[in-house]
């Protein structure tokens, strides 16, 4: 669990912006930590690990106030049972590693990613007023193209190491 507390925390440090109106979708690698997560720990471990790193950097290094973590944090307990909910249902009990797995990870990961943005996005509208549509689809796109580069990643550096113990 301390391998994915610190590799969750890596990827928050480093993100990419885009901003509306003083508002802003922080877009990270998370999913590459979340994938291996996903696929070689416990789900409990799992939330675990995100919630230690995101409040860390959240908190301590990024500073956010309390509406602003306890917002992130939030959306990360979501996020993960969502993810969760859904390699579950779409891999079960199969190999998460075997090609015929892949869309079930791909779609656990997306799921999860499009909670997110949905979750900021209205907490934005909330907080400072509808965001203009220009950021909205650059969350979309760039957001989305990100999420399954980032996804493609972890599976693949979770498939080169991945051992039958595993399994």
């Amino acid at each position: 669990i301390i391998v994915f507390v610190l590799a969750f925390a890596c990827v928050e440090v480093v993100s990419v912006h885009l901003e509306s109106r003083n508002e802003a979708h922080a877009l990270t690698f998370s999913e590459i930590p979340f994938v291996a997560a996903l696929l070689l720990a416990s789900p409990v471990e799992v939330l675990v690990a995100r919630l230690i790193a995101g409040a860390f950097v959240l908190a301590v290094i990024k500073r956010q106030n309390f509406t602003k973590l306890f917002l992130n944090l939030a959306v990360f307990v979501a996020e993960v049972a969502t993810a969760v909910a859904v390699l579950h249902a779409l891999v079960g009990t199969n190999n998460p590693v075997a090609p015929s797995s892949w869309p079930g990870v791909f779609g656990s990961v997306l799921a999860a990613h499009l909670l997110g943005v949905v979750a900021v996005t209205l907490a934005i509208t909330i907080y400072s007023g509808r965001p203009s549509v220009e950021l909205v689809r650059q969350v979309l796109l760039f957001g989305t193209m990100t999420c399954l580069a980032n996804a493609s990643i972890g599976l693949a550096t979770v498939a080169s190491v991945w051992d039958a113990s595993y399994g």
